[in-house]
């Protein structure tokens, strides 16, 4: 519209100029005339190009936005997002060598006699990665090996979570003190797992009255296949310091409980066994055995690899 109306203006004011020149030039000298009509077309001239450069729309400039930066950021924010996941990835992965302690029989300071035989078993379970083949190794790597077995073979493949138990035979030696033996896994290729021992005391049977001096416990080879549900039995061998009656009171993972009572003449070790009913496959079913008279003292959770047969 603004364009429009300057336009109409430049056309009235070259039309007064035009017909002031035509009119200069009737009425004066005609030298005089014609140098009039020349600065009256220029000044014509000069005013259509003042009004065409003031209606012509003059364009802002176009600023071109950098946004290298903004890319780069963009990028290293995902470099470090990455990063992070790749972290929380390695935190969260598993060893492919793990061992896990689960049960063991044999106290610690548990008292024998002299030349004393017994059975120290541990059960441990594969807590890494990898299976454990039949060249990874339990062995005895320190302190008093007390008769053991040296090196004893995994003779199945343990799979991941699956449970394994080690027993020695050991002889209490006959000097009177403290003893402790050390026994490790080691995997196919020498890796060093974890370190398990037995501790015990060489000196007869404690001073004092008549007690109990250990608990070890027994039951099928594990991992132990049964029809679910179904029992199976827990053995507990009590080893008493002399004559006497001991009472007892097992407890289990179903909720399950027994109590019963066992003579002894003299010094020695009898058998007591609890029945666990079992539902379901779980690696750690367990029994218990509390020794209420004379000792009043729990002896001890034994653990049940238990699966059931489909």
């Amino acid at each position: 519209m603004k364009e429009k109306k300057g336009i109409r203006m430049l056309l009235v004011a070259v039309m007064l100029l035009v017909a002031l020149a035509c009119t200069v030039s009737m009425g004066g000298d005609e030298e005089d005339s014609e140098s009039l009509k020349l600065q009256l077309t220029l000044q014509a001239l000069q005013m259509t190009q003042a009004v065409s450069s003031n209606n012509q729309q003059v364009q802002p400039p176009v600023v071109q936005q950098d946004t290298s930066q903004d890319d780069e950021d963009e990028d290293k924010d995902e470099d470090e997002d990455k990063d992070e996941d790749e972290d929380e990835e390695e935190e969260d992965e598993t060893p492919c060598n793990s061992s896990k302690f689960v049960s063991e029989t044999i106290k610690d300071g548990t008292v024998y006699d002299p030349g004393d035989t017994f059975e120290k078993t541990w059960t441990l379970r594969n807590a890494g990665d990898c299976d454990w083949n039949e060249d990874y190794e339990f062995v005895f790597e320190e302190g008093d090996r007390m008769g053991g077995e040296k090196t004893i073979k995994v003779n199945t493949v343990i799979e991941p979570n699956e449970t394994i138990t080690f027993k020695v035979n050991l002889t209490a030696p006959d000097d009177p003190g403290d003893y402790t033996g050390v026994w490790r896994l080691k995997s196919d290729d020498g890796e060093k797992l974890g370190k398990y021992w037995v501790k015990i005391n060489v000196g007869g049977a404690p001073a004092g009255p008549f007690a109990v001096t250990s608990v070890t416990f027994s039951s099928a080879a594990q991992p132990i296949h049964i029809d679910c549900p179904d029992d199976v039995k827990v053995t507990a061998k009590i080893t008493s310091s002399g004559a006497g009656t001991v009472t007892y009171d097992w407890t289990d993972c179903e909720g399950g409980s027994s109590s019963g009572s066992v003579t002894f003449d003299s010094a020695g070790t009898k058998s007591v066994s609890h029945n666990v009913n079992i539902g379901w496959t779980d690696p750690f079913h367990w029994a218990n055995i509390y020794i209420d008279n004379p000792n009043h003292q729990d002896f001890g959770t034994y653990y049940l690899d238990v699966v059931c047969n489909p």
